[in-house]
């Protein structure tokens, strides 16, 4: 779901000049609500939600050279903001997925020079935002992903970086606690990103060889392990990566 607004909702960023604003509008509904706080700077909007009006909607806002990551949830027709953590550095890449019994799950990606955190938080059905728990803490972590699976489990894959080897890593939310992180795949190679499938499933990674061959991988969730398939899914051959080394992040 990342980058998307929650079911049934229209949110957008709306820039009065000065700053942007984060705006909301429930579909079938004229009513528009303004979540950001009047005098910061919002972005990176993203969020899920079900049919019931259960939404929970995740952002950065900076303002007095602080960001934050907030998170709106709505329910019985009203939304409330929290903030869930404010850093004088960057907090980016947020992803929020709705699990089978409605518990609201969210992470992040936060700066903590000279290294990097992922961070992820819980909202249960009619409780509040559990305190944030660490995922991992890296010297590369990007392409953060985060899928709810059909037997109401959450898991979040990433890339991380660790001395020259890359790491295609992953935890699971059991519906109580996350797993420790366990290394699905390790590179000395590019690893331009990982991926995780909608339902939880499959990770998926892709690395770049000097042989100019971009080759595809995926491993398949079995309980609490990772099983990774023996033959690759896709070869691109002439393979030439639009950067000789990876960008800064991007949210």
């Amino acid at each position: 779901m990342a980058g998307l607004p929650p079911k049934g909702v229209g949110a957008s960023i709306w820039f009065d000049g000065h700053r942007g604003q984060l705006r909301v509008r429930r579909l079938g509904s004229g009513r528009r609500a303004t979540l950001s706080s009047p005098q910061a700077d919002a972005d990176n909007p993203t969020g899920d939600g079900d049919s019931r009006g259960h939404d929970a909607l995740a952002f950065t806002e900076w303002q007095h050279q602080h960001v934050a990551l907030r998170v709106a949830t709505r329910s019985a027709g009203r939304w409330r903001v929290d903030t869930l953590e404010t850093s004088k550095e960057s907090i980016y890449s947020p992803r929020v997925v709705r699990a089978r019994d409605g518990t609201f799950v969210v992470s992040w990606i936060a700066s903590d020079r000279p290294k990097s955190v992922l961070r992820a938080a819980v909202l249960r059905p009619g409780g509040a935002w559990e305190r944030p728990v660490t995922l991992e803490r890296g010297s590369g972590i990007r392409s953060a992903g985060l899928a709810p699976t059909l037997s109401g489990a959450v898991v979040s894959a990433w890339r991380d970086n660790a001395g020259t080897e890359t790491r295609a890593r992953a935890s699971t939310w059991d519906g109580r606690r996350w797993s420790t992180a366990t290394s699905v795949a390790t590179t000395l190679e590019r690893m331009p990103s990982v991926t995780i499938s909608d339902d939880g499933s499959v990770v998926g990674w892709a690395v770049g060889y000097a042989s100019r061959r971009l080759v595809f991988w995926h491993a398949h969730r079995r309980a609490t392990s990772w099983v990774r398939k023996p033959k690759p899914v896709r070869v691109i051959h002439h393979y030439v990566p639009a950067v000789p080394i990876d960008p800064f992040p991007v949210p």
